[in-house]
């Protein structure tokens, strides 16, 4: 029963639907047939969730337009777009209001009208004509006025108006005038820093020449004629007293200079007249200042700072020979290579050279036994070939070449024969240098040595590093019975083997590379404080810093034995 109640019910609902259905599509026809504003809008109203809603409201919004465009009105077109913001005829609309307000404005003929206009339409195609329109008008009001202030006004509205040459002058006649009421220096400065190439210009000059001058000589001091030359001439190079009160002045200030007797002094009357007749007089006086001063201070700067001022005057030499003795002062005072170089690229001709070759040279010697490398002593014997460190170098070379080859043949009695052994000197500058044992510790066993491994099967990683371990032990303990080095090092023995290092997918090929595979260091200082020759092998295994250790890292491959 239930199930039958649910049917019923839902054939009710599909019966209300197709009749709401019918009643619509009646409707739509009767609002299509009348074609109008208001059958449409009672048919969207009725049935507003109709299939012919879009229908019904694009025809609504094309007769909506059809009236405003009808009436052609801003008024219209502006309720439509009220109605209609994002309506399909905006740009005709845009475009009939623009048309619009244009002639609005020009009827109005109004600078408020031409200004809504272009507020509204900033980009319109009328925008020219209605701005010069306006312009005119804005013109015509500051006619009117008549005033400076009109217009300034219409000028800073209009600064490349049509009207900005006319405007221009009005205001300058009229301020002209202003001038001349006033007749103050004031005034007319006032009107020469705005129009400097004034038509007015040579009657504001004699004007202003006469004020000026009658202010200097009433005052009668530097400071007045300095304002009467400094003003008067910044806008006029000729006048009746310029010349008269040029040389007053003049005469004032070298007296004050010679009576100072400062640099500033005389530096102030130069800049004031560099053509004075006094010029030689005070340049002689200025050097000899100068060079008082640099003499006074004594240091690198001033006598610098001297010399680009007089780069060929009379004190030159003397300068220079102390400028120079004051580089080399620093450079001693320094004492490093770096900067006794620079002192010879600044003086290359030095009178100081052999001295300072030497110190060089000696430098380079101490740097070289810092060092302590076979390469640092013969870079330094070719460079010094015939110095005064060179035996000295020369003896060390060969005590070190020596004791190399003393560490190599050491290092040969506990391997293997024919065992490949390098050893070489490393510069760590400024730290202790290191001598490198470099051998391939693996090729084969020695008499001595009680060893289970096979030649190219070490078994596992602990017996690879056990038999690497006691070789190393046994080339430091060599080197300390037979062949200590004289110098601080650090003794580093690294531990050489061909190294199977690239595999295929199926786990053979590859390429065997000589790598290092162990590498340790121990300082020459604690070889012998320890005395490792007599130790046992796991003392001096407990010794020493592991630097390098691939071993954990290697496979082995037992199909090649």
């Amino acid at each position: 029963m239930a199930t039958i109640g649910k049917f019923v019910k839902y054939c009710g609902v599909v019966i209300i639907l197709v009749s709401l259905m019918s009643c619509a599509t009646l409707a739509w026809k009767d609002a299509s047939k009348a074609n109008d504003i208001e059958a449409y809008e009672n048919f969207l109203e009725k049935y507003p969730k109709s299939k012919y809603q879009d229908a019904a409201s694009e025809k609504l919004e094309e007769l909506y337009f059809d009236k405003a465009e009808a009436m052609d009105t801003i008024a219209s077109y502006e309720e439509f777009l009220q109605r209609y913001p994002q309506t399909a005829f905006r740009n005709e609309v845009d475009k009939r209001l623009e048309v619009l307000y244009y002639t609005q404005a020009k009827a109005t003929g109004t600078i408020a009208a031409y200004e809504d206009f272009l507020r509204r339409y900033p980009r319109s195609e009328f925008r020219k004509e209605i701005s010069e329109l306006r312009e005119e008008l804005y013109f015509e009001k500051a006619e009117a006025e008549g005033t400076i202030a009109a217009y300034d006004e219409f000028l800073r509205k209009f600064p490349a108006s049509k009207f900005k040459e006319q405007a221009s002058k009005k205001i300058e006649g009229l301020r002209f005038e202003r001038a001349k009421t006033t007749n103050s220096i004031e005034g007319y400065e006032d009107f020469l820093d705005t129009y400097p190439q004034s038509e007015f210009k040579n009657e504001v000059g004699m004007s202003l020449e006469t004020l000026y001058y009658a202010r200097a000589k009433a005052a009668g001091t530097i400071a007045a004629y300095e304002e009467f030359l400094q003003r008067y001439l910044s806008w006029f190079s000729e006048g009746n007293l310029k010349e008269v009160a040029r040389q007053e002045l003049e005469a004032l200030y070298f007296e004050k200079a010679k009576a100072t007797g400062t640099i500033p002094a005389y530096e102030e009357f130069l800049k004031k007249y560099p053509k004075s007749k006094f010029k030689n007089d005070t340049l002689g006086t200025l050097e000899a200042l100068y060079f008082e001063q640099a003499q006074t201070k004594g240091t690198i700067g001033s006598y610098e700072s001297f010399l680009r001022k007089y780069p060929h005057g009379t004190f030159k030499g003397v300068a220079s020979e102390k400028l120079e003795e004051l580089y080399f002062d620093k450079a001693k005072a320094v004492g490093t290579i770096t900067s006794y170089e620079e002192f010879l690229r600044r003086y290359p001709q030095t009178r100081f050279k052999s001295e300072v070759s030497q110190r060089i040279e000696a430098l380079y010697f101490e740097k070289a036994k810092a060092t302590g490398t076979i390469a640092a002593y013969e870079d330094f014997l070719t460079q010094n070939p015939h110095g005064s460190c060179a035996a000295e170098a020369t003896q060390r070379l060969e005590s070190l070449k020596s004791e190399i080859q003393n560490i190599e043949e050491a290092t040969r009695k506990v391997l293997p024969d024919g065992t490949n052994v390098e050893v070489t000197t490393v510069s760590q500058y400024p730290k202790a240098p290191e001598i490198v044992i470099s051998a391939h510790l693996l090729e084969g066993h020695s008499a001595d040595e009680q060893s289970p491994y096979v030649r190219g099967d070490y078994g596992t990683h602990e017996k690879l590093t056990r038999l690497v371990q006691l070789r190393c032990a046994r080339i430091l303990q060599s080197i300390a019975k037979d062949a200590m080095p004289s110098n601080e090092a650090v003794l580093v023995v690294r531990c050489r083997h061909g190294v199977r290092q690239t595999f295929s997918p199926g786990g053979v090929g590859g390429v065997d590379v000589a790598m290092t595979i162990y590498e340790v260091g121990i300082p020459v200082s604690v070889v012998k404080d320890k005395q490792i020759a007599s130790m046992d092998v796991e003392s001096v295994i407990g010794l020493w810093e592991v630097r390098s250790n691939i071993i954990p890292n290697l496979q082995f491959f037992y199909s090649f034995q």
